[in-house]
């Protein structure tokens, strides 16, 4: 059995492993149960193949998608994996990990105002009109007066809004599955403008809300008007809005009964947006915010979802997707370990710490507590040598636990108070089937630590002890939150804590404009100490890499629209302070949308060259930056429309 760890992502391997343990043990002895293993033990997955699909079905695997380029999005039983997956043609089986969020002055320190002038409520210039702006996220408050236009009749610049996580009811409608990423299935629940401005008025059924509140301040920077006392407008104020609600669903989309993997739910929401504004709007230029993404991933840019990216926006014109960088700097989040020539061992530690007062959230929209899994990941290049990790748990417990070694069996067990721990070592072999550029071969070492039931973590320090036995590049991500591990000081120098190698999926992606964030408020306008540095990782895979991040724009204390949804309720306002490079992005994408009412024909080849093009000057007080912190600087919104060809 042990070679189909090889063949699972670590999402699944984790359901998988739950799966057995509930069948060795039963259900009653297991302290956290998966959901889709507690109601039988079917999950959608992803599917990367090479031959027949048909004989792959033949042994259970159900497709649902057929996405294309040796990929499919089906389920299968538990019962039935492991020989789906020893099958030949199986190159890979992802269950996948949803995203996290990327969490005045910033309009005109960009110079935004400049491209544009207002009287009154009346807006003159290039305000991003006839652009559309999409925006993936946790929604959208369609009541705040930011995102309307000028009145009287006050009406939503919003033109659609696709909720996956409804599910229809009388009167409901949902998307057009040709608008998605492939033929199949429709899901969620559409909301053209026409039941926009009816739910305004207080008419028909409108369930959509934006309980995070997070979408509502990146739409609201991106192309926010600043109705009321047009003291917070946004970069592109006359830009139309589409939303997909992508993070934070009120019910996760299934299909069987079981949750749609987040790849083909974002593949989808990508496609969904194009679409509606090539075939719904006379294809109007448009372009995409992505303000989320995870930070625990390989770091590389080869990525499914970023080969995806890449290929999609690939001489495009008219359509760009900006992405944050992601918010792992100034937390001690990586460690490079290089081994010498003869190898060596090194002791790491790594502390888990919670110490929320208030544990209990509200972003879907009812007060729960969010505490999940903690990971962390070692990768390192495929095809010679191997490490071994073993763990020691907090307060000696248990003595060093050995690790599998690659391609076994993962070690998993309980300690604590009911928590569970888990090591999987493994393949983590990408095949690039959008852009078809070959496979990216490299390895896994993954820790995983789950709360028990009452959602408590096992606080204290995890120790890791990485062994290998010759010359060797490891780099170790762990996984933060409000909660999560920080990485103390290792036990040799060949280990090297520091903020490089940060920026996320899907910032690695080619062909998109990957953003970093600096402050705005501060004179020196410095980059942000939680901004995700670059380079990408090289694995040895001999494939071009862009470097990354592209610019940076400003992320830190960002006022703009807060959602009458979100938490808390404690006065109305219509203002909220956020910071992070879920900020930074959508001032790139207000830029680009005023860009695109220049030119509606552009080229990310000719958006990227203009803007990085056309950054600000660094004039004293500034402070200069380098490459790996805000790519070739920062933004210039009025020089970047100036140069738009």
């Amino acid at each position: 059995m042990s070679t189909i760890w090889n063949k699972l992502d670590s999402g699944l391997s984790s359901i998988y492993l739950n799966y057995l343990q509930v069948k060795e043990k039963g259900r009653a002895s297991v302290a956290r149960v998966h959901p889709a293993v507690a109601a039988g033990g079917r999950v959608n997955v992803s599917l990367q193949y090479a031959g027949d699909l048909a004989q792959i079905e033949a042994l259970g695997f159900q497709t649902i998608w057929n996405t294309g380029n040796g990929g499919a999005t089906g389920s299968v039983d538990l019962a039935d994996l492991e020989r789906i997956a020893a099958h030949p043609g199986v190159l890979k089986l992802s269950f996948g990990k949803k995203p996290k969020l990327h969490l005045d002055k910033s309009i005109p320190n960009i110079s935004a105002d400049q491209v544009w002038s207002r009287s009154g409520e009346t807006f003159s210039g290039d305000t991003g009109a006839g652009v559309i702006v999409g925006i993936i996220d946790t929604g959208v408050d369609i009541f705040h007066p930011y995102l309307r236009k000028a009145g009287p009749p006050q009406e939503t610049r919003i033109l659609r809004i696709w909720d996956p996580g409804l599910e229809p009811e009388s009167g409901d409608t949902q998307p057009d599955p040709s608008l998605l990423s492939a033929p199949g299935p429709t899901y969620g629940v559409e909301y053209d403008r026409a039941k926009i401005m009816a739910a305004l008025g207080g008419l028909g059924n409108f369930r959509h809300r934006d309980c995070a509140g997070h979408g509502t301040h990146v739409a609201s920077t991106a192309a926010g008007n600043g109705r009321d006392k047009y003291q917070y407008i946004g970069v592109a104020p006359e830009a139309d809005l589409i939303i997909v609600k992508a993070l934070y669903l009120k019910k996760y989309p299934q299909m069987g009964g079981t949750d749609i993997p987040f790849d083909q739910l974002f593949r989808d929401a990508v496609s969904y947006i194009l679409n509606v504004a090539k075939n719904v709007f006379s294809n109007r230029p448009v372009v995409i915010n992505c303000s989320f993404g995870s930070d625990t991933g390989p770091h590389d840019g080869f990525t499914d979802e970023e080969d995806f990216l890449t290929n999609k926006f690939a001489g495009a014109t008219g359509q760009v997707l900006v992405q944050s960088a992601g918010n792992s700097a100034g937390s001690q989040q990586h460690a490079r370990i290089e081994f010498p020539s003869g190898g060596g061992s090194v002791d790491i530690p790594v502390e888990l710490i919670d110490d929320r007062t208030n544990r209990i959230e509200y972003n879907r929209c009812e007060a729960e507590d969010e505490t999940e899994a903690q990971s962390i990941k070692l990768y390192y290049p495929s095809g010679g040598t191997e490490i071994s990790v073993k763990l020691q748990l907090p307060f000696g417990e248990g003595g060093p636990i050995s690790g599998p070694s690659f391609g076994g069996t993962p070690v998993t067990s309980t300690f604590g108070s009911a928590q569970q721990y888990s090591l999987q070592h493994s393949a983590e072999n990408q095949t690039l089937r959008w852009t078809s550029r070959g496979t990216v071969n490299r390895n896994l070492f993954e820790v995983e630590i789950t709360p028990n039931a009452s959602k408590l973590h096992r606080a204290g320090t995890y120790t890791l002890t990485v062994s290998a036995p010759d010359a060797l590049t490891v780099h170790l991500w762990c996984e933060q939150s409000d909660y999560g591990f920080f990485i103390g000081t290792p036990s040799s120098a060949i280990a090297h804590v520091e903020d490089t190698h940060l920026v996320g999926d899907n910032g690695g992606a080619d062909n998109i404009i990957t953003v970093a964030a600096y402050d705005a408020e501060t004179a020196t306008l410095p980059i942000a100490r939680f901004s995700s540095r670059g380079p990408l990782v090289d694995y040895n895979s001999g494939l071009a890499q862009p470097a990354k991040p592209d610019i940076a724009a400003p992320g830190v204390h960002v006022d703009a629209a807060k959602s009458k949804d979100s938490q808390p309720r404690r006065k109305k306002k219509y203002v909220v302070g956020m910071s992070g490079t879920s900020m930074s992005a959508p001032h790139v994408t207000g830029t680009v949308a005023l860009m695109l009412q220049k030119n509606p024909a552009l080229t990310i080849s000719q958006v990227m060259s203009t803007l990085k093009g056309n950054v600000q000057p660094v004039t004293i007080p500034i402070d200069p930056t380098t490459a790996d912190e805000a790519g070739a600087g920062r933004l210039d919104a009025k020089l970047a429309f100036d140069h738009t060809p």
